[in-house]
């Protein structure tokens, strides 16, 4: 029984075997990319969350000194703390304020006029 092959063939041949390893490395790094991506997926979440609460903190911490702030400038507080320190603050007498009454330049155009009287309501 003589054969005419010079190379027996074995069932695979090592381009197949190659092939073979390359699609497992393939579909290895995708899995391994797929879990990583979920997992940055994840941990960004946690962030956000994370962020969105301190917003809220740091929102209702500015609106606590905000409300501070607005009690402090009230006059009521205000007198009171003036007498609690002798300060010697009192309102001005009515002849005390005087009030001024801007007049506009006779030379003035009447774009800057209009700049000057909307400058003047803006007070």
């Amino acid at each position: 029984m003589s054969r005419n092959r010079k190379n027996p063939s074995s069932g695979f041949s090592l381009s197949a075997a190659a092939a073979i390893v390359t699609l497992i490395i393939v579909f290895g790094a995708a899995s391994v990319g797929y879990v990583w991506q979920k997992s940055q997926i994840l941990d960004l979440g946690k962030q956000i969350k994370n962020n969105e609460i301190r917003l809220a903190e740091i929102r209702r911490q500015n609106k606590i000194r905000r409300d501070q702030l607005d009690y402090l400038r009230s006059p009521a507080v205000l007198d009171q703390r003036v007498k609690e320190l002798n300060l010697g603050l009192v309102p001005p007498l009515p002849g005390q304020i005087i009030t001024l009454i801007e007049s506009l330049p006779a030379a003035a155009t009447s774009q800057s006029s209009k700049h000057l009287v909307a400058a003047a309501q803006r007070r």
